[in-house]
């Protein structure tokens, strides 16, 4: 099945010039036999944040950067004709 990446970026989004790339993580989720577009894109947010530990931004270690300042780009690679299913704040939901 041939799907197409799309991005949700947030109304108030930071230009691009302003953010520093600190990482990239990557996740998978699906919902087969639900069939729920949103319940899969929230299990890869889940998958991708699972096992990171960024203690840099509570402790202040990074020069200009603090956990209030924490911006994140998501992307989700989801099917065309389903991408009017997709429910963002529920997938929004999912990020402290």
């Amino acid at each position: 099945m041939a799907s197409e990446q799309t991005s949700v970026k947030a109304v108030d989004s930071v230009p691009d010039s302003t953010i520093k790339l600190l990482f990239v993580e990557m996740g998978v989720g699906y919902d087969q036999h639900g069939q729920d577009i949103t319940s899969a894109a929230m299990r890869a947010c889940r998958d991708a944040i699972s096992s990171n530990s960024i203690p840099a931004f509570r402790r202040g270690s990074i020069p200009g950067v603090s956990f209030g300042e924490m911006k994140l780009q998501i992307k989700l690679g989801v099917p065309r004709p389903l991408q009017h299913l997709l429910d963002i704040e529920r997938v929004k939901s999912v990020f402290p």
